[in-house]
């Protein structure tokens, strides 16, 4: 780990303990995960419109929210408890698996063979059976314009015969700006239903 990616990781451990910050101390997954929607979508809009400083500003408040969940595993029971370290082997472990054809023998003719060996092996590990299963609901419900995993989702959907029409006004993720389903409507989870309910604030603490 470099040197400052530890102190990241030591910073955010002092905000989180005795003596550190009480709007840091008083967070839970739940209530964090409204940002790391926020968080996502500026990300997305430095992209959108080519600004490399700012890209490097958001990714950094997008890796907080890594460090920040991360660093809250770390207070869960002994057979839930993982840290950051625990995330990074992971990563590098599917990295591996997924690529087989870097890291192993598999022999491919060109991207698009790649991505479809990722989503077999995918599927295979999972153990999935459906085009949508694992899609998490937050992600049914928004949209992210110019992003190919939209267009995946859809494509996804309209495998499986599910309809859904979404609202592709920038940054929306509530109910009321979407068309669809009344039964995923009634299951939202409750940190969009409390987006729908009040506007988000135009600045928060993450950055």
């Amino acid at each position: 780990m470099s040197d400052a990616v530890e102190k990241a990781v030591a910073v955010m451990d002092r905000l989180r303990s005795p003596g550190g910050c009480p709007w840091d101390a008083s967070q839970t997954h739940q209530s964090l995960a409204r940002y790391l929607i926020e968080e996502t979508y500026e990300t997305i809009e430095a992209i959108e419109t080519d600004n490399m400083a700012l890209l490097r500003e958001e990714l950094g408040d997008l890796l907080l929210q890594v460090l920040f969940h991360a660093r809250l595993a770390e207070e869960l029971p002994p057979d839930e408890r993982f840290s950051i370290n625990d995330v990074a082997e992971d990563l590098v472990a599917k990295l591996v698996r997924r690529h087989p054809h870097v890291f192993g023998l598999t022999d491919v003719a060109d991207a698009n063979e790649v991505n479809e060996n990722w989503e077999r092996l995918k599927i295979a590990e999972k153990g999935r059976t459906s085009a949508v299963d694992g899609v998490p609901l937050s992600q049914l419900l928004a949209t992210v314009p110019g992003i190919t995993d939209q267009q995946g989702l859809q494509d996804a959907l309209s495998k499986a015969n599910v309809t859904v029409d979404v609202n592709p006004r920038y940054g929306k993720w509530d109910s009321t700006q979407l068309a669809l389903n009344s039964d995923l409507a009634s299951n939202l989870p409750p940190y969009l239903k409390a987006s729908s309910e009040s506007p988000s604030p135009t600045a928060t603490p993450t950055g």
